[in-house]
């Protein structure tokens, strides 16, 4: 913690305890919780507290964001709580125990101040929780599989379509059983827009367009909210759990696979999983699809 503290007072960040939000505890170079990801930021909020140099700020759900703001960056989260720094972490499983990485991101222009690094040895984790996401291989599957659909549209620079997909707990969020899930989307210019949702089942369904919303197409600029308030469903958190998937495609022409609900309900659920999605990117030319996609897991309660 004393570490941690240097980092953030050597870049002149508050007189007093710094404000801090945490953030997601992710495995490897992954973005994918797990059970023991909330296990370590339970001790690391423990660690916190006690040694009197920061002050905990709870994390505030990211829902109201302008479109100057950046729904991904740790920075839009400090922001959102009133925080002066967000620290997170990555956790890699080794022989000797969990060895963690925590940065440590200033508010102020998404800043990376530091990288504090430990060892928390065999003897003090868990014995019932495994260190990997239950789906783990799956997951990294379905990311190679999206790859192939459209690329991300962070990386394409020279396309002004821009996507962003995000939840109200920001990226790599877990939420536990029982918890309800909110999902945001926007489009820097009107759009035709889909999002599919890929459970830990590797079942897809398209959520939208949906039978409440039919109408794929979207305005610039404005955040489409899923579910809406005056929607008639809700996204509520249930066995099986693992690493979970949204996936959004946009593109200023129509997007094949447009049909809303099913007959299990609003969602039409994809047969082929996420593979169906390359039939829908088939239907419009190279480079006229943007894609983003947001990364969360969903764990037992008390876990």
């Amino acid at each position: 913690m004393t570490e941690l503290a240097q980092v953030t007072r050597a870049q002149g960040i508050g007189q007093g305890p710094v404000k801090v939000v945490l953030g997601e505890i992710s495995y490897r170079d992954t973005e994918f919780g797990s059970p023991l990801s909330v296990f370590i930021k339970e001790r690391l909020r423990e660690q916190l507290s006690r040694s009197g140099l920061f002050a905990l700020v709870e994390a505030s759900r990211l829902r109201g964001l302008s479109i100057e703001e950046r729904p991904k960056a740790g920075a839009a989260l400090a922001a959102a709580s009133g925080a002066d720094v967000v620290i997170s972490g990555n956790y890699w499983d080794t022989p000797a125990g969990v060895e963690l990485f925590v940065p440590v991101r200033q508010r102020q222009g998404d800043i990376l101040l530091g990288v504090s690094r430990a060892l928390l040895p065999a003897s003090l984790l868990p014995r019932d929780i495994v260190a990997a996401p239950p789906n783990l291989e799956r997951a990294r599957e379905n990311e190679r599989i999206e790859d192939r659909i459209a690329p991300l549209s962070g990386t394409q620079p020279a396309n002004p379509l821009k996507l962003e997909v995000w939840t109200d707990r920001g990226r790599g969020a877990i939420y536990a059983e029982g918890e309800e899930v909110v999902v945001m989307v926007r489009a820097s210019q009107d759009a035709y827009l889909r999002l599919y949702y890929t459970d830990a089942t590797n079942q897809t369904y398209q959520v939208f367009p949906n039978q409440y919303r039919p109408d794929g197409r979207v305005r610039g600029g404005m955040v489409v909210t899923i579910p809406a308030p005056e929607d008639r469903f809700a996204f509520r958190v249930k066995a099986p759990f693992g690493v979970e998937s949204l996936t959004a495609l946009a593109s200023r022409k129509p997007l094949g696979g447009a049909e809303a609900g099913g007959a299990a309900g609003p969602f039409r659920q994809l047969p082929q999983g996420i593979r169906g999605l390359e039939v829908v990117s088939s239907s419009a030319g190279e480079g006229e699809i943007v894609r983003d996609r947001a990364v969360l897991t969903t764990i037992p309660r008390g876990r």
